[in-house]
Formats: C-alpha cells, structure tokens, sequence
C-alpha cells in the first residue's frame, strides 16, 4: 500500500513547492544598463508573454530601436498595441509615434489621432 501512495505523496510535493521566482523590470533593466541588451530583451519577452505591459512597451522600444534583437518595427507595434489594449499610455503613445513617423507602416494620421484623442 505504501508503494502505491508514494509516487501520489511525490507529485503533490512537486506541485505544492513554489514556482521559481521569475525575472523582474528591475533585472531586466540591471542588465541593460550593463551592456546586455540581448538578456534584456530575454527577460523583457519573458515578462510580456505573461501579460506585464511595461515589458510589452519595453521590448517594444528594444525592437524599435534594434537594441539586443534585430531591428522590427512590425514586432514593436504588435507590442506597443497589446500594452495599449492592457490599458497603458505608454502604449498608445509609441502606437502613435509609429503611425505618425510611418516606421514599418504607412504614415496614418488616423490611426495616430485614435491613440491621442
């Protein structure tokens, strides 16, 4: 009987322990700031995949500018917008910007007077 209650005691330990701790904007920018734009950008992706919006506008500003990944401006809105749907100003003002300055996308004054009224 112990037999068959072992491997049950061993999952439920496994899935009672904490998650590891995720990275945070904080290690992200640590390593920015020291030259590591790639893990940045790493982090930062990591971040915004679950759902943070600061990253989303974050990683979005790395793929503007090509900073630790290749430059995407296509990539960038996609974040920009996801962090404007999250409810972010930052997000809708770099949406803007790109609509305005037509980086990766046909300037659109519509588009761009959407974000700002």
């Amino acid at each position: 009987m112990l037999r068959s209650f072992a491997p049950a005691l061993a999952l439920s330990l496994v899935l009672a322990a904490p998650p590891l701790a995720a990275q945070t904007m904080e290690e992200a920018r640590a390593a920015s700031q020291a030259g590591n734009n790639e893990e940045a950008a790493r982090i930062l992706n990591q971040l915004a995949e679950a759902g943070d919006a600061q990253a989303m506008v974050s990683l979005g500003n790395f793929y503007r500018l090509g900073r630790g990944v290749p430059q995407d401006y296509d990539r960038a809105l996609k974040l920009y917008l996801a962090a404007s749907k999250a409810g972010t100003a930052a997000g809708d003002y770099y949406a803007a910007f790109i609509f305005l300055n037509g980086q990766g996308v046909p300037t659109n004054v519509e588009a761009f007077n959407s974000f700002i009224a």
